[in-house]
């Protein structure tokens, strides 16, 4: 497995790189920081002086955080990179151009006490990434996570959001939820919703796990920000994509991408078999 983990300098993004050297012992990192001021290093050539002056300070402050990292992987081996452009497109497209299996990345900040604002560049990267993206938070993000909640509609989406949780994580400490919903597009009763529980587990390799199952009634998203609550890290499906190369995150996970006080990742339609 190649994770990435984007760098900034700041204590969510080395929040991120923590969590990631510690749930991915076996992977190999690689972490990298985005100098903006050009799309390539080569098109440094061509700046006037004034902004050739601000691409050196951007680059020489990459290569500190970097340098930083690299000494806080704790005997790892990290690969760190300097990459360039617009971060909400260089990261995919880094991910992209190195076949990474994930990006791990911290969020912007928080608003208030308890509602998440993310980060411009953290949520473009969610929607735009080929691969799988976690979100980190949380005071012990690094710890063991006890407990990892899938939510699931019956979509193929939310099949591979079961998928990449059981594949990431202990299967025995998966719980899996879905929404009755009287007017959604989910299940509209009790026994239609343990009868997609049923087939979604059924379809992906549980290795005979034994996964606790929820159903919960009222809106999706309000139902899994309020039951990530009582779990460490919450795995959710994205709704689709637009265009050829560029997904919009669903309103479902949207709102537990901003909300969710635990750690979320989000799989795209990409990752659907």
């Amino acid at each position: 497995m190649h994770v990435l983990v984007p760098l900034d300098g700041n204590a969510p993004a080395e929040a991120a790189l923590e969590y990631a050297l510690a749930a991915f012992p076996d992977a190999a990192v690689t972490a990298v920081c985005v100098v903006g001021v050009v799309d390539s290093a080569a098109a440094a050539d061509q700046l006037p002086e004034d902004r050739r002056a601000e691409y050196d300070r951007a680059v020489a402050d990459a290569e500190a955080v970097l340098d930083d990292a690299a000494a806080r992987a704790d005997g790892r081996q990290l690969t760190t990179e300097v990459i360039y452009g617009p971060p909400s497109e260089a990261i995919p497209d880094y991910a992209a151009d190195v076949n990474a299996d994930r990006i791990v990345m911290g969020e912007h900040g928080q608003a208030g006490a308890s509602d998440i604002l993310l980060g411009s560049v953290a949520e473009n990267v969610v929607r735009n990434a080929p691969v799988p993206v976690t979100v980190v938070r949380g005071a012990d993000a690094a710890g063991v996570e006890q407990q990892i909640l899938v939510g699931v509609d019956g979509s193929p989406l939310s099949t591979a959001a079961l998928r990449e949780a059981v594949t990431a994580h202990d299967p025995d400490r998966v719980r899996v939820l879905t929404v009755v919903e009287s007017d959604g597009d989910g299940p509209d009763d009790n026994a239609a919703a343990e009868r997609l529980l049923e087939t979604t587990i059924g379809a992906v390799d549980t290795e005979a796990a034994d996964i606790e199952t929820v159903v919960r009634d009222g809106d999706p998203a309000d139902a899994l920000v309020d039951a990530a609550a009582t779990a460490d890290h919450v795995v959710v499906g994205s709704h689709g994509r637009t265009g050829i190369d560029r997904l919009t995150l669903g309103s479902v996970a949207e709102a537990v991408v901003r909300n969710a006080p635990v750690t979320v990742t989000v799989v795209h339609e990409r990752q659907v078999d």
